[in-house]
């Protein structure tokens, strides 16, 4: 059985918390402000770019 590398887009959808009036205000608070400590990561979609045989392939001997 061969070996192989699967490379893989992964988009990530963080949360944070800020204070503001309107939608468009907390945006920018968020934006100008620079918060960096979000209240909680969500892998959120994940695409398979491309799959290639590894180079290391033939340090693993043929399975029977």
């Amino acid at each position: 059985m061969n070996h192989y590398n699967v490379y893989v887009k992964e988009t990530v959808t963080k949360v944070y918390s800020v204070e503001a009036e309107s939608e468009n205000t907390a945006k920018e608070t968020y934006l100008t402000d620079g918060i960096t400590s979000p209240l909680s990561d969500t892998v959120k979609d994940r695409e398979v770019i491309i799959a290639l045989l590894s180079p290391t392939d033939s340090i693993y001997p043929p399975k029977e």
